[in-house]
């Protein structure tokens, strides 16, 4: 079983991305603060996962996280445009480049998600 400690981990990693997502953001480089964004939710979900079950999944896919740990219907989108920036901001040739609007809504989706996982685990 994953102990508190290892669910508060897993929380403390997400703020990190979180903050670094918005330093990058702030020096416009907009690609990786994007890959931050969805790190940031990664590990928040695998925070909130981490606190139900006896594992954390070995996943990439915001999406299929957000499944497992009943991630609020309206916040799902939010996972769904992350996921285009697991690997395409950090290698040639994936995707265009990570627009300064990519970037916002992107920050903009990390918080939410975060927030709400944030407000799941001091819940217990």
């Amino acid at each position: 079983m994953n102990s508190e400690k290892d669910v508060a981990e897993w929380l403390t990693k997400a703020g990190e991305d979180l903050e670094a997502a918005t330093v990058l953001y702030e020096k416009a480089i907009f690609g990786l603060a994007a890959f931050h964004c969805q790190q940031t939710v990664e590990k928040a979900l695998k925070a909130v996962y981490a606190s139900r079950f006896d594992e954390v999944r070995r996943t990439h896919e915001l999406v299929f996280l957000s499944g497992k740990v009943s991630l609020p219907p309206e916040l799902l989108q939010s996972c769904e445009r992350l996921n285009a920036f697991f690997l395409n901001p950090r290698y040639p040739g994936f995707r265009e480049e990570v627009s300064h609007d990519d970037a916002k809504l992107a920050l903009e989706d990390a918080r939410k998600v975060f927030g709400w996982a944030k407000t799941i685990l001091s819940k217990g």
